[in-house]
């Protein structure tokens, strides 16, 4: 007599052993620790007290001597699923509206491997690989379960001058919190994706100069939280007239003064001097100015970069 019974791996590393004398051996299944959150179970044959009413007499010929394989899990709708086994592809599936995905694949050679999964969604951008390795076993059927699949990103556009913004966008399961973080200042954003699992996320450049890299992470409210999606990054550019100069070599002079009157933000009193009066109006607006004259930059803050110009300019 034949039944199925499931014995759950979880994701933890499990060694079980079977009371299924088979051929006079007492199989022993291990498993190796599957990704975050990612379940393994088996449905092994049994052997031993069986129901004769509801499960027939197998019928003559060879036993089975290959193992069976059921993937299920989460995805972004429309997004192409592809499943590996030891880096080849051996399956590939449209995950539906819903996002829950399953897959079945039969006639799998026993013994240890490595299942991989990843989507490619309908904006052509993919996941990363999930791995899982496992032992499949002759006769039984391997359910590797709650695959939350990593977000795709991307951040457009890809070089921005300061101060412009930056989306950061990407699909998952549909109503999935996505946790957005941009290095390497650590700067994170929680958003949730639509119905159609499209999520965004916008970021400001102001105070940002050179590149900057984002990943993202799924998660569902029940605990279930992905593996860290792609790299995306995206490029700050100064402003014209902004660009960083490369530092005077030391022993050389530094450029002379150009001629005309001192800028305004360094002759703020309009005396054509730039002395103690204007340095002690820059001291006043020290930090967030009140008077926006005296920040020579623009950067939103009077500091030491606005004092070193009214130096500059210092005529006593």
């Amino acid at each position: 007599m034949r039944k199925r019974s499931a014995i759950s791996l979880g994701p933890t590393l499990a060694f079980l052993s079977l009371g299924l004398f088979l051929a006079g051996a007492l199989p022993v299944f291990a498993q190796n620790p599957p990704p975050t959150n990612v379940g393994v179970s088996i449905e092994i044959p049994c052997v031993i007290d069986c129901p004769i009413t509801q499960f027939p007499q197998p019928g003559p010929g060879p036993a089975d001597t290959r193992a069976a394989m059921v993937i299920e899990g989460f995805g972004p709708p429309g997004a192409l699923l592809f499943i590996l086994q030891n880096g080849s592809v051996v399956r590939t599936a449209g995950i539906p509206p819903s996002g829950i995905f399953s897959v079945s694949i039969t006639g799998v050679a026993p013994g240890a491997t490595t299942i991989g999964i990843y989507a490619v969604d309908q904006d052509n951008l993919a996941t990363p690989t999930l791995s899982v390795n496992i032992t499949l076993y002759a006769g039984t059927t391997t359910r590797i379960y709650d695959i939350l699949l990593p977000p795709t990103i991307r951040a457009q556009p890809e070089a921005v001058r300061e101060g412009e913004r930056v989306t950061v966008s990407g699909r998952t399961f549909p109503r999935a919190s996505v946790r957005v973080v941009r290095e390497p200042d650590r700067q994170t954003q929680e958003v949730l994706a639509d119905r159609s699992g499209k999520w965004e996320a916008f970021f400001s450049t102001r105070r940002l100069l050179g590149t900057y890299t984002v990943t993202a992470r799924s998660s569902f409210s029940s605990g279930l939280l992905s593996e860290e999606s792609a790299v995306a990054s995206f490029t700050v550019i100064p402003l014209p007239g902004r660009e960083p100069t490369e530092p005077r070599p030391p022993g050389q002079a530094p450029p002379p003064r150009p001629e005309g009157p001192p800028p305004l933000c360094a002759e703020l009193n309009g005396d054509r001097l730039v002395n103690l009066a204007d340095f002690s109006i820059v001291l006043f607006n020290w930090g967030a100015p009140t008077d926006p004259r005296a920040d020579c930059n623009g950067d939103g803050a009077v500091n030491l970069i606005d004092l070193s110009v009214l130096f500059y300019w210092w005529t006593g």
